[in-house]
């Protein structure tokens, strides 16, 4: 027997779960570059995706990958991103890791989207973050999913359109929260509800977008696009609910001092 089995028939009876819980601390820790383009709200209330934020076409509707829900825990040290561990929604949340050079771990959540129509049709960005507004946003969505789900275990995948709220912060002005507002239920491979027929990008579907999307870098930034379709009103929200095959409601209501960009003519 080696000198290393010998010594490894010494190890402590808890060696494996202190193995792992230092793999997951360090892989917490290990930040790789790559990966899908971010989609975030900006302070000025604009979507934007990549590194060149591009902005989102205002109107285009986006698929909710629900593989992709996830949570965990993310770390941030002066505006640098220094760590984050996130696991699937269907599994317990991972431990939280241990603080980077005295910077805690917050709690986060995330998903990816993948665009269905417009311009930046076949464009898959993840969509993750740890702010209150965020997680307001991600908390209605789920209950709409679950709620959903409840009367239909077939169309449970949503269709989305982002938009924002604002308010008044006393120190920090104007802040605006991302809203998803659900225009239509899919199943997995894109088929929508009522017969409807599914966008042409939905070769990219919810649950497994185009293998070309996922490949695509970041678009440069180019001029502001023209928007797809008008955001509707409260009452015209209030008159499809009332119909017969009306799309589901917003996850969240638009507060009136929402900022709006010109309506498609």
């Amino acid at each position: 027997m080696s000198d290393i089995v010998k010594h490894n028939a010494q190890l402590p009876a808890d060696f494996g779960d202190s193995l792992m819980r230092g793999i997951e601390d360090t892989r917490a820790s290990i930040v790789v570059a790559g990966g899908k383009p971010f989609l975030r709200l900006m302070r000025n209330g604009v979507w934007v995706f990549g590194q060149g934020n591009e902005e989102v076409q205002e109107g285009s509707q986006w698929a909710v990958n629900l593989a992709s829900l996830a949570r965990g825990w993310v770390c941030w040290g002066d505006g640098e991103l220094l760590g984050k561990v996130m696991s699937s929604v269907q599994v317990p949340r991972p431990a939280r890791p241990a603080a980077i050079n005295g910077y805690e771990f917050a709690e986060q959540y995330g998903m990816d989207l993948a665009c269905i129509d417009g311009d930046d049709a076949g464009v898959v960005v993840d969509h993750s973050n740890n702010s209150y507004g965020y997680k307001t946003m991600f908390d209605a969505l789920v209950a709409a999913i679950r709620d959903r789900y409840m009367t239909d275990k077939v169309y449970y995948w949503p269709f989305v359109t982002l938009g924002q709220e604002s308010y008044n912060h006393k120190k920090f002005g104007l802040i605006y929260n991302p809203i998803l507002t659900i225009t239509a239920w899919a199943d997995a491979e894109g088929n929508i509800a009522g017969g409807r027929a599914k966008p042409a990008a939905a070769a990219a579907s919810p649950q497994a977008p185009a293998a070309a999307a996922l490949a695509e870098p970041p678009k440069p930034a180019k001029p502001r696009k023209a928007p797809l379709r008008q955001a509707p009103s409260s009452a015209q929200v209030e008159a499809a609910q009332a119909a017969p095959d009306a799309p589901p409601a917003p996850t969240q209501q638009v507060h009136t001092g929402q900022r709006r960009r010109p309506a498609a003519r």
